[in-house]
C-alpha cells in the first residue's frame, strides 16, 4: 500500500484516526478543602475535562446527529397539550416525528459510511491533503 501523498509525494503522512486520538486527552481532578472561620467547613469536588488540539479538532471523525431538537419539540408538544392548544401541539408533534426519522436515517445509514470513510483516510503533514491510499 502506497502511503505517499498523491499531491506533493511526501511520505510524511499519518492516519486521521491516529491524529485524532493523539490530539485528545481526558483529565479528572479531585479537590478537597477544609476551612475554619467562625465554624468548620469541608468541601470536596470532582471535575472531568477533555482537551483537544487544533489539529485533532480539524480532522475529527464525523458525529451522529443529536435528538436535541426533536426532544425539544416533544416537550413543547406535551406543554401545548396541557394548555389544550391541540392544533399547534399536533404541528409540533409532526415536526418532532419528522426530526426523529431524519436523525435515525442519518445515524443508521449515512453515519456508518462516513465513519468508515474517515477511518481509511490519511493526512499529508507537508501539504495537509487528506487522501485514501491506493
Amino acid at each position: 500500500m502506497n502511503l505517499s501523498c498523491p499531491i506533493c509525494g511526501s511520505e510524511n503522512t499519518q492516519k486521521l484516526t491516529l491524529i485524532y486520538s493523539g490530539g485528545v486527552s481526558n483529565s479528572t481532578t479531585n479537590t478537597v478543602g477544609v476551612g475554619v472561620l467562625g465554624g468548620i467547613g469541608f468541601g470536596a469536588t470532582k471535575s472531568n475535562g477533555t482537551a483537544t488540539s487544533a489539529l485533532a479538532s480539524k480532522y475529527a471523525p464525523p458525529v451522529k446527529i443529536s435528538n436535541a431538537g426533536a426532544n425539544t419539540c416533544t416537550v413543547i408538544t406535551l406543554i401545548l397539550f396541557g394548555f389544550e392548544n391541540y392544533i399547534t401541539a399536533f404541528a409540533f408533534a409532526l415536526i418532532s416525528v419528522g426530526l426523529y426519522a431524519l436523525n435515525h436515517r442519518h445515524n443508521s445509514n449515512e453515519f456508518p459510511k462516513l465513519l468508515a470513510d474517515w477511518q481509511k483516510q490519511y493526512l499529508c503533514l507537508r501539504c495537509e491533503t487528506t487522501f485514501k491510499p491506493e
